[in-house]
């Protein structure tokens, strides 16, 4: 919780907490979205991979939106039993006024299709420019990967990478996300692994 006090620093622009394998759970990361109350913070990284912050830690934080001057985000939450409903507090980032570039790392959690739906909203964040959602080993079927196909309608959106290996997608979804070649004009790269499925793809503006 004392680290949530740095959001009084009038100056503080740039944040890393290293916080992997410990014990912080949903109220440490309440803690630590409240660093959304920070008037000059424009990047933030956070790594608390290992945690059990669970979906009332996610949903907390989601409230980072309310960030006034964040343009940078990168949040890691490998194993930490997140599901559908942190998934979609994580979603509300979508709502930050200036983000610019947004990093999701939830492998081996639970988001399922539903959480995967919701992160799918990502794409109407204003001033995104660069996605990356590590899903990896999170029971995403093909109704979820349909859905993050359509990341590709994102407004300012030109990179973007997902991690869908060991998932339950087939080759519904799969045809669903090798379409995100053919995205706007702005998408100028796609990374996608989908290594239990055997695929591995990488797009440049030279390809699509």
């Amino acid at each position: 919780q004392a680290l949530s006090t740095l959001r009084d620093s009038p100056v503080l622009q740039a944040l890393t907490v290293q916080l992997q394998r410990n014990h912080i759970g949903d109220l440490g990361a309440q803690a630590l979205g409240g660093l959304r109350g920070s008037r000059a913070l424009r990047s933030l990284h956070l790594d608390l991979s290992e945690n059990s912050v669970g979906d009332g830690g996610a949903q907390s934080l989601g409230r980072l939106q309310e960030a006034p001057a964040l343009q940078t985000l990168n949040i890691g939450l490998w194993t930490n039993r997140v599901g559908p409903e942190g998934a979609r507090g994580l979603a509300a980032l979508q709502n930050a006024p200036g983000l610019q570039t947004l990093s999701l790392e939830l492998g081996r959690n639970k988001v399922r299709d539903d959480g995967a739906r919701a992160l799918a909203g990502l794409k109407d964040t204003g001033y995104l420019q660069t996605l990356s959602l590590g899903l990896r080993a999170n029971s995403v079927g093909d109704a979820g990967a349909c859905a993050l196909a359509g990341l590709k309608d994102g407004w300012r959106l030109q990179n973007l990478t997902l991690d869908l290996a060991d998932n339950d997608v087939g080759p519904q979804g799969a045809t669903a996300l090798h379409g995100l070649k053919d995205g706007t004009a702005e998408l100028r790269t796609v990374n996608i692994e989908l290594e239990s499925f055997g695929c591995n793809w990488n797009w440049g503006a030279e390809h699509r």
